[in-house]
């Protein structure tokens, strides 16, 4: 399946919003378990932020590179596939491979196009909420 169309970018889209976490709720000292979409997405942006600091914006100026370092950090903020073989078998799925498609890509290969995909459809879902990213 190609990675433009519509259906495609919903199933990335719901990807990420089954893996957002819930922002801290600093009055109660607990997480806020009935935080909306857009509350939890900017979560995710304040988080990030708060790690692109000067020095990191120095080392990685590139804003996507920087993003999936940020996830490869594992933030509780966004949950998202660490292993090549969870990326594999979750971007067989969006695509709609068979096992012998899924695996002509190496894993640098697969750990690249999780990344993008994650930080596109990540950027999409922003825009959509009035969210700066």
């Amino acid at each position: 399946m190609r990675t433009t169309t519509k259906e495609f970018k919903n199933k990335v889209q719901q990807h990420i919003i089954d893996r957002l976490g819930n922002p801290w709720d600093y009055e109660n000292d607990h997480e806020n378990e009935n935080a909306t979409t857009p509350e939890k997405l900017q979560n995710v942006v304040e988080q990030f932020k708060s790690w692109y600091c000067p020095f990191e914006q120095r080392r990685t100026p590139n804003r996507y590179e920087a993003f999936k370092s940020f996830l490869q950090g594992l933030p509780s903020c966004l949950n998202v596939e660490f292993t090549y073989y969870n990326q594999r078998q979750t971007l067989r799925e969006w695509h709609e491979q068979t096992e012998a498609e899924a695996e002509r890509y190496n894993d640098l290969q697969v750990e690249a196009a999780y990344y993008y995909l994650i930080f596109r459809e990540f950027s999409t879902l922003c825009k959509k909420h009035n969210i700066t990213f």
